[in-house]
């Protein structure tokens, strides 16, 4: 079993006190300190417009693909005409060189 001796001190005088006051006084964030800090009222506008902006930027994404889509069409329509066009010229010339 151990017994544990106390040890006395004598009390703390006014100049500890200040001194150790002195020294921990830069350790604590004071209120003016933690103005420059965001609040949960802060923090949730900031999420409310990036989800605002994300929403804004898959419409624009959903739109431009879309449009994507569309342009690939049109040139696959036209490709397809240019092949049925060089086929009857095709025919045009075999039937005006055996004539």
């Amino acid at each position: 079993m151990t017994v544990m001796k106390t040890v006395k001190s004598p009390p703390s005088t006014k100049q500890d006190i200040d001194n150790l006051y002195k020294k921990i006084k830069g350790e604590f964030a004071t209120k003016d300190d933690l103005k420059a800090f965001a609040t949960k009222d802060d923090l949730k506008q900031v999420k409310d417009e990036i989800v605002e902006m994300k929403d804004e930027i898959m419409g624009e994404l959903k739109s431009q693909q879309e449009n994507q889509k569309i342009h690939n069409y049109s040139h696959s329509r036209i490709n397809d005409d240019l092949d049925d066009h060089e086929t009857r010229i095709r025919k045009l010339e075999k039937t005006s060189a055996t004539a």
